[in-house]
C-alpha cells in the first residue's frame, strides 16, 4: 500500500473539510427555510372581529350607536362584515388606522358619500398587508360621520379574536 506524502495529505484534509462545510451549509439553509404551504385538508381558523360603535370617543353628544361583527381570513386577507347602526344617517363609514381619540389614516371607505344605506350594512373588503397587521393588533377603528359631524359622530375600535375551531 502506498503512503501519502505530506502535500497529498493536506489536499485530502482540505477536500474533506470543504465537503463537510458544504454539508453543514446545506443543512442550515434547509432548516431555516420557511414553509408557506398549508397541509392538504388543513384550513386556517378565521378571526372574529367585533366593535361597539358609540359616542364615547367623539365630542358629538349624539345618541347614535352601532356595532360591527366580522370575520377575517388571513389566507385570502378578506374581511367580511356586518354593520348595524341606529340614530344616525351616515355620510361616510370609514375604516381608519389608529386610536379612537384622534383621527387616523384612512384604510377604506365602506360607505361612499351620496349613496344611502340602511342598517344592517353587509360587505367584504380585501386588506393589504399593512391593514392586516393593524387589524390583528387591534389598531383599526370604525368611524361613522354625518353631515352634522363630518369628523365622526360615532366610533368603535375593532377587536380581533382568533376563532379556534375544533
Amino acid at each position: 500500500m502506498k503512503r501519502l506524502n505530506k502535500s497529498n495529505r493536506n489536499i485530502l484534509k482540505r477536500t474533506i473539510l470543504i465537503f463537510g462545510l458544504l454539508c453543514c451549509i446545506i443543512v442550515i439553509i434547509h432548516s431555516c427555510r420557511r414553509k408557506f404551504e398549508e397541509l392538504p385538508g388543513e384550513e386556517e381558523s378565521p378571526y372574529d372581529i367585533t366593535a361597539q360603535v358609540n359616542v364615547n370617543n367623539t365630542e358629538s353628544g349624539s345618541k347614535a350607536s352601532g356595532n360591527l361583527f366580522a370575520t377575517y381570513t388571513k389566507t385570502s386577507r378578506t374581511l367580511i362584515y356586518d354593520i348595524n347602526f341606529k340614530g344616525i344617517q351616515p355620510n361616510h363609514i370609514n375604516l381608519n388606522q389608529g386610536s379612537l381619540i384622534q383621527l387616523g389614516r384612512l384604510i377604506a371607505n365602506l360607505k361612499k358619500e351620496g349613496i344611502k344605506f340602511s342598517s344592517p350594512l353587509h360587505g367584504k373588503l380585501v386588506l393589504n398587508i399593512r391593514a392586516e397587521k393593524a387589524l390583528l393588533s387591534n389598531k383599526l377603528y370604525l368611524n361613522m360621520s354625518s353631515v352634522k359631524f363630518p369628523e365622526g359622530e360615532i366610533r368603535g375600535q375593532l377587536i380581533a379574536h382568533k376563532n379556534h375551531q375544533d
